[in-house]
């Protein structure tokens, strides 16, 4: 089987910066540790990564619900290194995906980025990946309509969450609904 593991938003502003959410930086250094040990059974390694414009309508100042977060090329956009020493160190393809690049809408999703949904479709498509795992950062947000993304574009028999490394800014539970609605397998 060809797998991808689909990392969502592993981020310093989302881990210990301006949006931390506590327990991410546990649960991304035990997230790092499992792609030492079991990167390789991934045929690709996906990371999702917002890429904030300076005056981006999701943020306080614009009159958005957030503060200003992963503005590009700041220390707070960058992917959380031992993550990608982890990743990169496996040998396996290393692909990252930015979304919310545009100041006038959110973008939740990975998929709601047309230029990184065709990356992604072409990159499942060229290595026949036969099931992606999708974890990461805030669960009622990103990662959840990241969830739906993927299911929408690959199908639900094709995607699976892996709720151990993923964090909720509050309830983890709120992944729940996708769960039971769409039957998707889950990886604790």
């Amino acid at each position: 089987m060809n797998k991808m593991l689909l990392v969502i938003d592993c981020q310093y502003d989302f881990i210990n910066g301006s949006m931390g959410i506590k327990g991410s930086e546990e649960l991304v250094n035990r997230l790092a540790d499992y792609v030492k040990e079991h990167g390789k059974e991934y045929k690709v390694l996906g990371f999702s990564a917002d890429w904030h414009p300076y005056n981006h309508c999701s943020f306080q100042k614009e009159g958005g619900l957030w503060p200003v977060h992963c503005i590009p090329f700041t220390r707070g956009a960058a992917l959380y290194e031992a993550l990608t020493d982890a990743a990169y160190s496996t040998g396996v393809p290393v692909y990252i995906y930015t979304k919310g690049t545009d100041s006038r809408w959110e973008e939740y999703s990975l998929f709601g980025n047309k230029e990184s949904t065709e990356r992604v479709k072409q990159i499942v498509k060229e290595e026949n990946i036969d099931e992606i795992q999708v974890c990461g950062i805030a669960a009622e947000y990103c990662v959840k309509e990241s969830l739906e993304g993927a299911i929408k574009e690959f199908g639900a028999d094709k995607v699976s969450l892996y709720r151990k490394y993923t964090v909720a800014f509050e309830d983890i539970h709120s992944l729940d609904p996708v769960i039971e609605k769409y039957n998707i397998k889950v990886i604790d």
